[in-house]
Order: C-alpha cells, then sequence, then structure tokens
C-alpha cells in the first residue's frame, strides 16, 4: 500500500504528457485514441493528462473517461465552440509555458491538430514534430518516412516542452482504466489567453454549406473514418454497378464501409472524401480488404495500421499482395458477388 502510494506521488510530481482530445462521431476521435496510446508509452503508463477544450466539455469527459483517461483538463468557453486553432493555441501555450507540469503536447495528426500543435510550437519558440508513430524501448520516437514504407527513429533533446502530431496508425491499446479520476478546470489565466486571443484573431469560422454539410460525401467520409471493416476499391473496380457490390459487402461487415484508391476517385465513382492513401485517409481498421487495388506506396500509406489486409486482385504480383495477410488471386468482378453470397448464408 505504501509503495503504490509512493509510486503515484512520484509520478505526479514527474513532468506528464498532455494530450489535446478530439470529438468523434462517437465518443473520441480515433486520431486521439492514437495520441492516448503513445502518451502511455511516454509515460510508462504513468500519469497521463487530457484537455478538454468545447463550448460544451461533457460529451468530451465522457468520451475521455470511457477510453481510460485518468487525468482531465477542461476548458469550457464559447471561444472553442469553432474549429479555430487560434484559442486552442494560446491556451495550450500558456499551460506548457514552462515551468510546467506538462512535458509533451500531443495532438492528433488531422488537420486541425496539426494546426494547432504547430502554432504552440511557434508561440513556445520549439520545434514541432509530426506523424509520429510510437515509442521504443529506449523512449526514441517512430515515424514513418517515404510515405510509411521506412521507419525515421528521433530523439527530443533540450529542455521541454516537446510538442508532437500523432498518426492515427500509432494507436495500440488505450490507456488502462484506472480508479483514479479527476476532472479539474484549467487555470483562469489561461483560459484568458485563450479568450483574448479569440478576441483579436481575424479569422471567423463559417458554417459549412446546407449542401455539403449532411451530404451522402460527409457521411460516407464519417462512416470511413470511424470503420472496423474498410472494403477499399481499386482500378480493377470498373463501374458505378462494381463500386455498388463493394457497398453491399461492406454492409454484411462488422462496422464497414466503402473507401477508394486516388484511380477510383479521380474516375468518378467515389468522392474523394473517402479516398484511403497518403493523401486521403490514414486508416487502421480491424479488416482491410482492397478489391482490385494494386497497392502504390502511397497507398499503402493510408493502411499501415490496420489489423489484418486481404488482397482480391487477379494479379498475383500486385504490391497489395506483398502487404497482404490474405492473398486471394481472383478476378473481383467474380469474387465479391461470391463474397457477398457467402456472408448472406
Amino acid at each position: 500500500m505504501a509503495r503504490s502510494l509512493l509510486r503515484r506521488l512520484a509520478s505526479l510530481a514527474r513532468p506528464a504528457p498532455l494530450v489535446l482530445l478530439q470529438q468523434g462521431t462517437s465518443g473520441l476521435h480515433p486520431a486521439s485514441l492514437a495520441a492516448l496510446a503513445v502518451a502511455a508509452q511516454l509515460s510508462n503508463h504513468g500519469q497521463v493528462t487530457a484537455l478538454c477544450a468545447a463550448a460544451d466539455t461533457q460529451p468530451l469527459v465522457a468520451a475521455a473517461r470511457a477510453a481510460g483517461v485518468s487525468s482531465v483538463l477542461t476548458a469550457q468557453h464559447a471561444v472553442f465552440a469553432s474549429s479555430l486553432s487560434t484559442p486552442l493555441a494560446a491556451l495550450l501555450a500558456t499551460l506548457l509555458a514552462p515551468p510546467s507540469p506538462y512535458s509533451h503536447l500531443l495532438a492528433s495528426h488531422t488537420a486541425l491538430g496539426r494546426e494547432v500543435a504547430f502554432r504552440v510550437a511557434g508561440l513556445l519558440g520549439v520545434t514541432p514534430l509530426s506523424g509520429v508513430q510510437g515509442v521504443a524501448a529506449d523512449g526514441a520516437l517512430t515515424r514513418g518516412v517515404f510515405a510509411g514504407s521506412l521507419l525515421a527513429t528521433l530523439r527530443c533533446v533540450g529542455p521541454p516542452p516537446y510538442v508532437l502530431t500523432v498518426a492515427p496508425a500509432a494507436a495500440h491499446a488505450p490507456p488502462p482504466a484506472s480508479e483514479q479520476w479527476s476532472v479539474t478546470p484549467v487555470a483562469e489565466h489561461a483560459l484568458a489567453a485563450a479568450i483574448a486571443a479569440a478576441a483579436t484573431c481575424r479569422t471567423r469560422a463559417l458554417p459549412p454549406p446546407a449542401a455539403t454539410a449532411g451530404s451522402p460525401a460527409a457521411r460516407q467520409a464519417a462512416a470511413l473514418t470511424a470503420a472496423a471493416s474498410v472494403v477499399c476499391g481499386g482500378r480493377g473496380v470498373r463501374d458505378a454497378a462494381a463500386v455498388a457490390q463493394l457497398a453491399e459487402l461492406a454492409a454484411l461487415l462488422p462496422r464497414g464501409a466503402v473507401g477508394g484508391t486516388r484511380v477510383v476517385c479521380d474516375a468518378g465513382l467515389l468522392p474523394y472524401e473517402v479516398q484511403v492513401g497518403q493523401s486521403g485517409h490514414i486508416l487502421r481498421p480491424k479488416l482491410y480488404l482492397g478489391v482490385g487495388v494494386s497497392g502504390a506506396i502511397q497507398h499503402l500509406a493510408g493502411l499501415r495500421g490496420a489489423g489484418t489486409v486481404v488482397s482480391i486482385n487477379k494479379d498475383a504480383s500486385a504490391a497489395l499482395s506483398g502487404a497482404a495477410d490474405v492473398v486471394w488471386v481472383a478476378d473481383a468482378a467474380a469474387a465479391v458477388p461470391a463474397l457477398i453470397d457467402a456472408l448472406k448464408r
């Protein structure tokens, strides 16, 4: 009992990672789960603090608790209602300014996460490190280079704080649930800094056009981000009828969604919102099913974190086959209907 208490006090005395959380369609954004996992590795599964900043923090706090976070900072104010990075950056820079109890800032490698992290790094005068994928045994950080085909090992030098963005493919297990649970409002001067930054910011967030806010493409993109099973169409998917078959197959799989390669999106068969790869979504589903996908290096960068990769391609030498766990050499036009029939039985 005494030893566990001493370990707890020692962990609280050490600078701890601070994770900026983002809300997803249901619970935390998957990229925030990745950031929490890397933060747990950095702290050697010790203290990790998460920041929930929103106009209403209750949903985000509940999602953080469900994800196993034991220490939460809240910043509740109307300035966080939009996706502007200025107030968030001012808040975080104030929290991280030395002397600070936080050793690292970890943000998800999303459009908002990158913008916030880079702004915070500029305000603090430090160099950010983007796209972190994990922590090596000696504490060094790893990230993908050359579209994820190689891993680079990097080490933070100099005094903290260190500012990182975490790639979605980095997610492993979330922090373990803890009996210790605390929710603390941020210091008043930190919230005041965010409000002041918002007041002087020349950028204003506009509501999304009514035509696109709830468009089918937007709904498809949201489903793809949260999918456990992804059916991805490549060059072997030649027409709208084939795309419809992919959607039918995805509907039969657990939390299934349809994605596409750049070639399919360029052809107009699928919207760019569901493109998978270096210039599209970087996913980590439990199951990735590539149908007629050749496997260009830019596309493979989008599925590095997938659990099981299945390739269906009539070309046995396709690059995706080399990265797949299961390879089915078959024409997509015949294989997909066969799979659908088998799953319906």
